[in-house]
């Protein structure tokens, strides 16, 4: 079984009545750039996360996401999620 890690950056949006909603998400294979990409994207988003993610799509194996960081504003409700 050969895991790979994927780190994904969501950033989140303030929609129209308040409510956070994620944006387009970006995927890169190292955790800096991951970071340095949320750094980026924070001035211009409510909030911002890095997601680290390892799988073996050729056997079938998809472990639980990690979150890496937060920044801003994100739903708490997801950062809940992640933590357990």
């Amino acid at each position: 079984m050969a895991l790979t890690t994927t780190y994904i950056v969501v950033p989140f949006l303030i929609g129209a009545r308040g409510a956070l909603h994620p944006g387009a998400p970006r995927k890169t294979a190292v955790r800096g750039t991951a970071i340095a990409m949320a750094d980026s994207l924070a001035p211009f988003y409510a909030g911002v996360i890095v997601l680290r993610d390892r799988a073996d799509a050729a056997a079938g194996v998809f472990l639980e996401p990690l979150l890496v960081c937060a920044i801003g504003d994100v739903p708490s409700e997801l950062l809940c999620q992640l933590a357990a």
